[in-house]
């Protein structure tokens, strides 16, 4: 009886073997080894002396794959550094963190960079979009959410591409005991010690207390830091101050009641120094500016009824001391804000909605060169919306722009507009250009030309729009908008790295 089960056990034997050899040989190989090379992130700004900036590359191993791969990079602008140097190795499985400098000096670069690994016969690429320029700081002057307080958001912009990125820390806020209202305005200077910031804050107690509050631009990331310097605290005024500096960047203007200070800076610490106290008619202001030849200052009189006046003054370089030279009487309350376009052709007054209700205009006056008197012009510029808030210009005095809050009747947006020789404007087709719920800064500063930005209240945030050289027209460039800490923006301004 063994002999048909013995048979039966070899029959089994014989098909499973061939069944296994079968399926073995079906024309299949196990897969070869190979890796993948990935990027994070792929785009980098990067300021030229500034701080480093890196990506992570990334090597993972695909079937088994276990040898070493080494990465080069191709594509590095002139001037460019990277940390490690090209070549370097990796093992699958790892990443490695790539630092990117640009060295003092070179020149502002776009590039694509490609990282190539190789081993052996196998090669994988991931390509890095690459900014490198100059070093340019925004800084957005906002009133939190619930007062007191006050607050600085930081942003590094990219000059090539318009980009916002938030700075490390985002927001600095104003020293305690700072601002019962809230702070009410912000300016910028860059020295050869380095950039600095003056914020003004108020604290009301009866009567308006202002504080000037001194920061340092950190150059290679846009970081504020408070200062040693002490800070300038003024006796109780009737209305909060203004802060203004002259063209030189050697004087700081603080407009108080009853006097308009002007202080040296100290180029290398930022500390203020008074040098003139200017006793003038113009005591309780609502806006100071100072005509880019350095020659004349333009004020306006808060008057919560009409009429208004506009006072000219002439300006001492060496102490900043004002000299009356003209003043305007108007029916206007000019309770809003002056301007003047780089080239210091035309002031410009926005004015606010008076308190009885109605809207607020845009006046333009053309400015005497040689005496700083001023003479009104007629403009066939639409009117600005019904609540024009603040006003910028590009660089060459070619376009004005003009962000306005909305009402029932009007868009809100900001209202664009060709400068001609007398300083007049004249409508950009397509104006108004951007939409948000609130708009209420916007700012076009020197190493900004070809970018504006904007800050807006509702939602809180701030977005850059690239500016049409030819035309003035405003695209929103994308994926620019950050978050913008603060309930309401008071002050914008933009420096540069020393």
């Amino acid at each position: 009886m063994w002999r048909p089960i013995r048979i039966l056990e070899t029959a089994v034997a014989v098909f499973l073997t061939t069944f296994l050899i079968a399926c073995g040989s079906s024309g299949s190989t196990p897969a070869a080894g190979d890796f993948s090379l990935s990027l994070s992130p792929q785009s980098l700004s990067l300021p030229i002396g500034g701080g480093a900036d890196t990506t992570q590359v990334s090597v993972q191993a695909i079937n088994g794959f276990s040898n070493t791969v080494t990465v080069s990079i191709t594509g590095l602008p002139t001037g460019v550094i990277t940390t490690p140097a090209s070549p370097f190795m990796m093992t699958p499985g790892t990443n490695q963190t790539v630092s990117f400098e640009a060295e003092p000096g070179m020149k502002p670069a776009v590039a694509t960079v490609t990282f190539t690994g190789t081993s052996g016969t196998l090669a994988h690429s991931g390509t890095l979009s690459l900014s490198v320029a100059t070093p340019v700081y925004a800084y957005v002057e906002a009133k939190p959410a619930q007062s007191p307080g006050g607050q600085i958001s930081e942003y590094a912009v990219d000059e090539n591409t318009g980009l916002l990125t938030t700075v490390a820390g985002s927001p600095v806020s104003l020293p305690s005991g700072c601002c019962t209202s809230g702070p009410i305005d912000m300016v910028g200077v860059t020295e050869t010690g380095g950039a600095f910031i003056y914020a003004l804050g108020e604290v009301v107690s009866g009567e308006f207390s202002d504080t000037v509050y001194t920061f340092l631009v950190n150059g290679s990331n846009g970081v504020l830091t408070a200062t040693a310097v002490p800070t300038t605290t003024f006796q109780p005024t009737t209305v909060p101050g203004t802060l203004a500096v002259y063209p030189n960047g050697k004087l700081l203007y603080v407009v108080q009641s009853g006097c308009t200070f002007a202080f040296l800076i100290d180029p290398g610490t930022g500390n203020l120094t008074q040098a003139s106290c200017s006793s003038v008619p113009a005591a309780d202001q609502s806006s100071f500016v100072i005509a880019p030849s350095g020659n004349f200052a333009f004020a306006a009189v808060i008057k919560d009824n009409p009429p208004g006046t506009l006072y000219t003054f002439s300006i001492n370089p060496a102490t900043g001391l004002l000299t009356q030279v003209q003043s305007i009487t108007t029916g206007n309350a000019l309770s809003g804000k002056l301007f003047t376009d780089p080239q210091g052709r035309a002031l410009y007054l926005l004015t606010q909605p008076p308190p009885s209700g109605g809207c607020g205009s845009l006046f333009i006056w053309s400015i005497n060169q040689t005496s700083g008197v001023l003479t009104p012009l007629n403009t066939s510029f639409s009117t600005p919306n019904c609540a024009p808030v603040s006003m910028a210009f590009t660089p060459g005095g070619q376009f004005a722009y003009i962000t306005s809050l909305a009402n029932q009747t009007n868009l809100l947006g900001i209202y664009s507009g060709t400068i001609d020789a007398t300083g007049n404007l004249t409508n950009i087709p397509g104006s108004p250009f951007a939409i948000g719920s609130a708009p209420t800064l916007g700012v076009v500063e020197p190493s900004l030309g070809n970018y504006l930005i904007e800050a807006i209240g509702t939602p809180e945030q701030v977005t850059s729009f690239a500016i049409d050289p030819t035309t003035g027209v405003l695209t929103q460039v994308p994926s620019s908008s950050q978050m913008l800490t603060g309930n309401t923006p008071v002050k914008m301004v933009v420096v540069g790295a020393p």
